[in-house]
């Protein structure tokens, strides 16, 4: 996986033009969407950004070593030790009771039913005010049901409820958006826009100016090239060849990450021409087909793009009917990682 940490730094400086009348906080949770947190943080701090969401503590442990400066926001307050130099988000009165004294966010559940305070627990908070005694309350946020679809009226009914229940806490900045929110109009900014996917070139609704630019690509090597006669077997099943094939094997396959249904739906490029895939993906091989490509290509050491110009995360995601994000999530976590910067961008 090579990852273009200028790209994210492009992206950052889109997300503020849009976003002039908010603070803007990356969303690095799960090793920043499995593209390695430290050199993302890096390179978004370098560029400004100085407020930051992680999944739990250790990701903000993590982060500190980055940032001194950074005010991180844990979005687990449980998981991975304490939280001391962090800022819990609090979804629930009993994790409120547990939290010390000190900087929190409060999660309310404004319609998506998930995690968060309801409109009884903030009722009860405002009956009570003795239970924020000690708090400093940095954040009240809420997560909007139509991420991908932002002109959804339900997304406007939860933001008119979630003012409604964050009226009734003590004042403290707020948060609703994501990132096609960001683009989505200044209604949806309030006080802080939360952005992870349009920081790492991925598209999640259609709406003008969302249009990230790219930032990984995803290549794998050629491990051997064969020629196959017709009515040879290929793979664990043994399906047969109906015609003179030739087949690359690469080394890529579930293991790295590679989804179910990739192989099927999407392809391999070689000197920028598909190459199908054929038979199965297996725990670490895939197999092409390079039948109408020159006899010297491609040759064991060569790369073919597997995700890239001609074929994008966020195309991939559509082929398959997945979450773009649960692609790079995935990915990430089983490719090696390398990183392209331009000057002036942390590696």
């Amino acid at each position: 996986m090579r990852i273009d940490l200028a790209a994210i730094a492009a992206n950052w400086r889109r997300v503020r033009a849009v976003v002039p009348d908010a603070a803007v906080a990356a969303v690095l949770k799960r090793d920043a969407y499995g593209l390695g947190l430290e050199p993302v943080a890096r390179a978004l701090a370098a560029q400004g950004c100085r407020t930051f969401f992680v999944a739990d503590a250790g990701e903000g442990r993590r982060l500190r070593q980055v940032s001194r400066e950074a005010e991180i926001f844990v979005l687990d307050p449980l998981g991975n030790g304490p939280v001391a130099d962090f800022v819990p988000v609090i979804g629930s009165l009993d994790d409120l009771a547990s939290t010390a004294p000190g900087p929190v966010a409060l999660l309310v559940d404004s319609g998506i039913g998930r995690l968060g305070l309801t409109g009884a627990d903030v009722a009860q908070l405002a009956a009570e005010p003795l239970r924020l005694d000690g708090r400093d309350l940095r954040l009240v946020m809420t997560q909007l049901a139509g991420f991908n679809r932002p002109d959804d009226p339900a997304n406007r009914q939860q933001l008119a409820a979630f003012r409604a229940l964050a009226a009734k806490l003590p004042s403290a900045p707020l948060s609703a958006a994501s990132s096609s929110f960001a683009f989505a109009g200044r209604p949806w900014h309030l006080d802080l826009v939360r952005v992870g996917s349009a920081l790492f070139g991925i598209r999640t609704a259609d709406v003008p100016g969302y249009d990230p630019e790219p930032v990984v690509r995803v290549e794998a090597p050629v491990v051997a090239v064969r020629s196959l006669a017709p009515g040879e077997a290929l793979g664990y099943y043994r399906r047969r060849t109906d015609r003179p094939t030739r087949i690359a094997t690469l080394a890529l396959g579930y293991a790295d990450g590679l989804p179910s249904g990739f192989t099927e739906h999407a392809a391999a490029f070689v000197d920028g021409q598909p190459a199908p895939f054929v038979a199965e993906a297996t725990m670490t091989l895939t197999t092409i087909d390079v039948t109408g490509f020159p006899p010297d290509r491609p040759a064991p050491g060569d790369w073919t793009e597997v995700i890239g110009p001609n074929q994008d995360a966020n195309a991939v995601g559509s082929m398959l009917g997945l979450n773009p994000n649960r692609l790079l999530a995935a990915l990430g976590a089983g490719l090696r990682r390398h990183y392209t910067a331009a000057p002036g961008v942390g590696r």
